[in-house]
């Protein structure tokens, strides 16, 4: 882990490699939007609103969340597709 990041990070992966963790709000469960936010570049309020419309997300920032937590964008982009699921329901 690089110095000085939020373990956090560290334990919202461990928990989604565990299938603790199956959507996107449940990242926020554990680390709020703003540390989430700051650490890779993107403005609270649009965290939010694509939590809330996780359609909106883009590649670009499944690429950029995945850095964050160590996971590939293929897992944030399952776990934006589940919250859509969830949604729908």
């Amino acid at each position: 882990m690089a110095k000085g990041k939020d373990p956090r990070f560290e334990a919202v992966r461990t928990l989604i490699e565990g299938g603790q963790i199956k959507d996107l709000r449940g990242i926020y469960d554990i680390i709020p939007m703003t540390t989430v936010g700051t650490a890779v570049g993107i403005h609270k309020s649009t965290l939010y609103k694509k939590l809330m419309n996780p359609g909106l997300i883009k590649i670009e920032e499944c690429i950029l969340l995945g850095k964050a937590f160590g996971l590939t964008p293929q897992i944030i982009m399952t776990l934006a597709l589940n919250q859509m699921h969830k949604k729908s329901s």
